[in-house]
């Protein structure tokens, strides 16, 4: 975990700095920033986005302030530098799941590693969901194999100051898309999916429902099945392993 307080961001710059070149790729990683302005993962008080590059892991920013962003420019910063890329993980803005306010929290935009505009899915895993902890080992996006990373990714909660609390749960950054599908294998080889429209409001949520168990075949592809969801029929893989939390920062 990062803090900055006094306009540092919680990782990236400090007070008055950009956030420099931050690439995530797994790991727990949370940047939470105290007082000042600075962003939780980026720019520092008055200090730019620099470039953020997120591709696995649970990636929380949380701005105490949210004068400043959870993920981008610290506040009085200049919202046309700098960029935000996600091409994988359960990324989250701290305000917005653990409270201070409904708003998501990130800017400037974010976008995938093709450059299209992503927004954030909430999906609840499971009907009743998943409670604990359950590790990702792939997931199909509008049949798409693995192309949206989930190393290091389990489910997370949603907390509402002990009332209702939200289990189950990851925050996927996709493109909007009508009747888009949605994939994940968990770590027990347990398939969960759903077809659903994605909006570009980063409100959309929706649940995906057990599809019953992965066949680890020797075909690399993923085709479409007759009932119009994925049958999997895709190459076991390397073994899933946890790994330690990686953060690089260039500055």
């Amino acid at each position: 975990m990062g803090s900055g307080y006094d306009g540092g961001a919680g990782i990236g710059g400090g007070s008055g700095g950009n956030g420099g070149k931050i690439n995530i790729s797994g790991g727990n990683v949370c940047g939470y920033s105290d007082t000042g302005g600075g962003a939780g993962i980026g720019g520092g008080g008055s200090g730019s986005c620099g470039n953020i590059v997120i591709s696995g892991g649970i990636v929380e920013g949380q701005s105490k302030t949210r004068s400043g962003m959870d993920i981008g420019y610290g506040h009085g910063g200049d919202v046309s530098q700098g960029s935000i890329t996600i091409t994988g993980g359960t990324v989250i803005p701290g305000s917005y799941v653990f409270g201070g306010g409904s708003d998501i929290n990130v800017s400037p935009q974010a976008r995938n590693g093709n450059g299209y505009p992503i927004y954030l899915n909430t999906l609840t895993v499971g009907k009743p969901p998943v409670l604990s902890q359950t590790y990702l080992r792939l997931s199909v996006i509008d049949g798409a194999f693995n192309t949206y990373g989930v190393k290091d990714v389990h489910t997370a909660w949603q907390y509402n100051n002990g009332v209702d609390d939200i289990g189950g749960l990851l925050y996927f950054w996709l493109t909007a898309k009508t009747n888009g599908y949605v994939e994940v294998v968990t770590e027990k080889n347990e398939r969960y999916g759903a077809w659903f429209d994605r909006g570009s409001d980063n409100k959309t949520e929706a649940t995906l429902e057990y599809l019953g168990m992965y066949s680890t075949g020797s075909s690399s592809s993923c085709a479409t099945g007759a009932a119009g969801g994925l049958a999997l029929a895709c190459a076991a893989g390397a073994v899933f392993a946890r790994r330690k939390r990686r953060v690089e920062r260039v500055s």
